[in-house]
Order: structure tokens, then sequence, then C-alpha cells
């Protein structure tokens, strides 16, 4: 294993390297026809989706960009429509990546271990985030790393349906055969309702 270094920032990214990273990452998706933003965007597009954001990066022996992790806390107020497996207070992760040389690696547990050092993101209640149900790779990823399925979904800005994945930290933990029940009902109901680009089918 490669000597590697992790750190948790709050502000000053560094948007170009990330941008290169995700477009790296995320190529393979592209490729295979999947409209992933983050194999196309912008240097800007990167700063505006980092706004306000928590994020995890690896560098390599080299000094080398190799993995990011971005997540936003969301706080659910009383009153408040939510899914059933919202919690009150959740870090939602976005644009996780790895580069292709690195996916065998235990870079994606180790900047999840750092990012759990910072105090606001280890009195979360949970960890959620979403991806393609196609991306394998990816939902390998999450589960390996602790995710439960929790809900499918189809968003009008992709062209494939996305599975929402949730860890619970502080809050309830969910037995795996009442979330299996759930997840069938949801996913039954999201492809009934919508085709894999977001648009409703009655």
């Amino acid at each position: 294993m490669p000597k590697m270094r992790y750190e948790v920032k709050t502000e000053d990214f560094p948007y170009e390297e990330i941008t290169k990273l995700l477009h790296e990452s995320y190529k393979e998706h592209l490729e295979a026809g999947r409209n992933y933003l983050a194999a196309t965007q912008t240097v800007e597009d990167t700063k505006r989706r980092l706004d306000g954001r928590i994020v995890g990066l690896c560098y390599n022996e080299d000094n080398k960009l190799v993995g990011t992790i971005a997540g936003k806390i969301i706080n659910k107020h009383d009153g408040e429509p939510r899914k059933w497996y919202e919690d009150d207070h959740y870090l939602y992760v976005e644009q996780m990546a790895v580069h292709p040389d690195y996916r065998k690696t235990n870079v994606l547990a180790m900047m999840s271990i750092t990012a759990m050092k910072d105090k606001s993101l280890r009195e979360v209640d949970s960890w959620m985030s979403d991806t393609s149900s196609l991306a394998t790779d990816l939902v390998e990823s999450y589960v390996k790393m602790g995710f439960q399925i929790v809900d499918m979904v189809s968003w009008e800005t992709t062209n494939y349906y996305s599975y929402v994945f949730r860890r619970p930290l502080k809050g309830r933990k969910f037995d795996q055969k009442y979330v299996n029940r759930k997840f069938f009902f949801s996913k039954l109901i999201c492809k009934l309702r919508y085709t894999e680009n977001g648009k409703k089918r009655f």
C-alpha cells in the first residue's frame, strides 16, 4: 500500500485538481452513456457544487490528488416532510471519486475515517448519498463502507435510476430485512411512476 496523505477542509479547496480527478474517475461512466455531471463539469461548476461543503482529500506520495469526497450537513426540523430513513441531522455525501489506479486500495475507507475526526461529522445521525444503480463499482464501495440501499429515485438531470444510501452513526439502525422490504416497494413505485430521466409516466 503506497503512502498516502489525508486531510479535511472547509475552504480553500483545490478546485482545478478536484475537477481533473472527477473527470478521470467518472470517464468510464460517461463512455458507458451515464450522464454524471462530475464527468464533464467545469471548474466553475466544481466551485458552485462545493460551496458550503466539507471536503475530504487524499494525496499520494507524489502529492497528486487521487481521492476526494464532499458532504453537506442537512438539518430537518419538526413538521418538515421527510422520507422514512431521513434523520434530524445528517450528512449528504457528494462527488466521491478515486483515481482509477487507486481503486483497489483503501482510499475511500481512509478518507471516511479521516473525515470522522471532524467533530461536526461525528455528531450527525447518519451519512447519506446516491449514485447510479448501474454503477456497480460505486454501489459496492458504498456497501463496503457500511451503507444500506434505502431508496430508488429518478432525477430529471440524469438518464438513469439512482440508489439512495444511508449509513447510520448516532441515528436509528434499521434491520436489513426491514430495509430490503422498504426498498423493494420504493423501487417498484419509482419505476412505475418515472422513466430513467425523471419524467412522469402518468
